[in-house]
């Protein structure tokens, strides 16, 4: 059924579309200029679409502004659904399965949270901007192996760069509802927006060029940790010894899907972890009995680890909670 588009919602997206669902039923859809919106209101609706037929949706909404004009489109979650996007899910699937993270990443990620909780005695007052360094760090040591390169360049403070001004593209532009507007020359007047795509997308380009000449300086001299970018190359080479396959091709998707760690994780990894500690200030009983249970399965003088997460299942059940009571996407 096609709604209204003045029903349109500007805020609580979901609860509208839900309600919209009980007058215009399952599927409906919006109509606007330069863009058209599907809302599911059932689950089998759902299904049918995103399941059954997923392989016809897996396109992403075009974005003239971030895609075009910046030339985001190589990273994962701005590619349309085609064979590099197909490439990319394969390699991620692989190199992030919950088995591969524990078995290749879980001293980064334990001895990261140890360096968290020490600033948190040092410094508590700056808990949330210590949060926000600890998780870039994180992620950056994750995909490269490191977190800033030997000429001083600071991969989290350039990948910040990129977050704020991919928010900024991303908050909609007039080229948005009408891509024919990309044409226009950036002198011409009002063109703010052509000058503002070049200055990031040469930021964008250089960016990317410093990533990969990192991580080739890196592995010739066998530098840094184990990471995301240099596990799935040194995949690449092997195989490429073995069987003589061309692997130029994947070598670009690992590049380019490495690059996305830190545009798709870096903010929602952070709204998890500022849940769970805004949860556990509004629910001290949760957080004490948390808290009785970690004192009883940790000895004194040691951090948790992953060996030991079987054994806290309530710690366990109340992150998931903070998920689902304030999930990190707009869902």
């Amino acid at each position: 059924m096609q709604a209204d588009a003045l029903d349109l919602p500007t805020e609580r997206f979901a609860l509208t579309y839900s309600k919209l669902g009980d007058i215009y039923g399952p599927i409906s859809w919006f109509v606007v200029p330069g863009l058209t919106i599907v809302a599911l209101n059932t689950y089998d609706a759902m299904y049918e679409l995103l399941e059954k037929r997923g392989s016809k949706y897996t396109d992403r909404p075009r974005a003239t502004m971030l895609q075009d004009l910046i030339g985001m489109e190589f990273i994962t979650p701005f590619r349309q659904g085609d064979h590099t996007w197909r490439l990319h899910r394969k390699l991620l699937r692989t190199a992030l399965s919950a088995t591969t993270v524990r078995q290749t990443y879980s001293a980064l990620f334990i001895s990261s949270a140890q360096s968290y909780l020490k600033s948190l005695s040092r410094q508590p007052e700056m808990f949330l901007p210590n949060l926000k360094r600890s998780i870039g760090e994180t992620i950056s040591e994750l995909t490269y192996g490191v977190h800033k390169d030997d000429r001083g360049n600071d991969y989290v403070d350039k990948q910040e760069e990129l977050l704020v001004y991919s928010k900024l593209a991303a908050a909609g532009y007039l080229v948005d509802l009408f891509p024919i507007l990309k044409r226009v020359p950036s002198w011409f007047p009002g063109a703010q927006f052509r000058r503002d795509a070049k200055k990031w997308r040469e930021h964008l380009f250089r960016l990317r060029a410093l990533m990969v000449a990192g991580i080739e300086d890196r592995m010739s001299s066998s530098e840094g940790h184990p990471s995301y970018v240099v596990n799935m190359l040194e995949s690449l080479q092997k195989r490429h010894a073995e069987t003589g396959a061309d692997i130029t091709e994947n070598i670009q998707a690992v590049y380019d899907s490495g690059f996305s760690f830190y545009q798709a994780g870096a903010d929602t990894t952070e709204i998890t972890v500022r849940s769970f500690l805004l949860a556990m200030t509004l629910f001290p009983d949760a957080q004490a009995r948390a808290r009785a249970e970690i004192d009883c399965v940790i000895e004194a003088g040691r951090y948790p680890d992953f060996s030991d997460q079987s054994e806290m299942p309530y710690l366990h059940a109340v992150v998931l909670e903070s998920l689902r009571w304030n999930p990190p996407g707009p869902l």
